[in-house]
C-alpha cells in the first residue's frame, strides 16, 4: 500500500499543480487597453448613428456617412490619452460605452450625460 501511495503521489502532484505559463496563478489580470484613436472613433461612429435617429437630427448634422468620415478625420490625429486620464480605459470601458450609445432610450441623450461613455473624468 506504502509503495503504490509513493507511485501516485508524484502524479496528483502534477494534476493539482500549476499550468505551464500560469506561474503564481493569477491569470486575466492583465488589462486591455484601447489605444486612444481607436476609442475616439468607436465612440464617435455610434454616436453618429444616434445623431442620425434623432428627430428632427440636431443642426448642422449633414448625414450618417458625412459624420462617420469627419470623426475618422478627427480621430487619426489622435496621438494619446490626456497626462490627467489615469488609468487608462480599457476595452471593456469601450465596449460599455458602445452598449449605451446603442441603447434606444438614449438617443435624445447628450454623450456628455452618458455616464459609461466618461472615461476620462
Amino acid at each position: 500500500m506504502t509503495r503504490r501511495l509513493a507511485l501516485l503521489a508524484p502524479l496528483l502532484l502534477l494534476l493539482v499543480g500549476p499550468a505551464p505559463g500560469d506561474t503564481g496563478g493569477c491569470a486575466g489580470d492583465e488589462v486591455e487597453r484601447v489605444a486612444p484613436g481607436t476609442f475616439c472613433f468607436e465612440q464617435g461612429r455610434f454616436n453618429c448613428q444616434r445623431l442620425s435617429f434623432q428627430n428632427p437630427p440636431p443642426d448642422g448634422f449633414l448625414g450618417l456617412q458625412e459624420c462617420v468620415d469627419e470623426r475618422a478625420e478627427f480621430c487619426s490625429t489622435v496621438g494619446a490619452w490626456p497626462g490627467d486620464c489615469f488609468p487608462e480605459p480599457t476595452a471593456r470601458e469601450l465596449d460599455n460605452c458602445i452598449e449605451a450609445l446603442r441603447l434606444a432610450e438614449n438617443v435624445d441623450v447628450e454623450l456628455e450625460d452618458i455616464p459609461e461613455c466618461d472615461v476620462c473624468p
